[in-house]
């Protein structure tokens, strides 16, 4: 891998042991982006509830569209390798961003929404509007995909989508 980037692949292991924790360094360091911009939204007090679900769902959106193989650097390392490092990782990103997801939903009043399936369904339906391209390209013109609008009027969709769950199960 380290050969096909033209990198020395000892200066690979001098800095990171392995590609794994070259990987790591990769997803700790998109991560750090991600958890700054979710931490200035969620503690804004400007921000009712409500907006705050709308600006994590933008915020995910926008990280999944500006780091397209980050969903699946995210599955193959962190999700599938089973290293010390790994696990720690993946329980504290796990932890904190559910944690967060749990609090906002109580707050915009969904505390009878299942926090996990949410979790799990925002990741899902965020990353495929990165993977799914191609389906993307067969439903809307071209010009349009790959666009700012559309990538916005598909957060409001899925924000939508959350809001009439809460309202369905409070």
């Amino acid at each position: 891998m380290s050969q096909a980037a033209g990198i020395d692949p000892g200066l690979v292991r001098y800095y990171f042991g392995d590609i794994t924790g070259l990987l790591t360094t990769v997803v700790e360091a998109i991560t750090a982006t991600l958890r700054g911009k979710l931490e200035i939204s969620a503690g804004s007090s400007e921000l009712t509830p409500a907006a705050k679900l709308r600006q994590r769902v933008r915020i995910l959106l926008d990280t999944f569209v500006e780091n397209p193989h980050f969903h699946q650097l995210f599955v193959e390392l962190v999700l599938y390798r089973d290293s010390a490092s790994v696990k720690s990782l993946r329980r504290s990103l796990t932890r904190r961003s559910l944690a967060e997801l749990e609090k906002l939903l109580q707050d915009a009043g969904g505390q009878n929404l299942n926090p996990r399936f949410t979790y799990i369904a925002l990741f899902g339906i965020l990353e495929f509007f990165v993977t799914g391209q191609p389906l993307l390209e067969e439903l809307y013109p071209s010009h349009a995909v790959g666009g700012k609008k559309l990538q916005n009027e598909y957060a409001d969709f899925v924000s939508d989508l959350l809001f009439r769950a809460i309202k369905d199960n409070s």
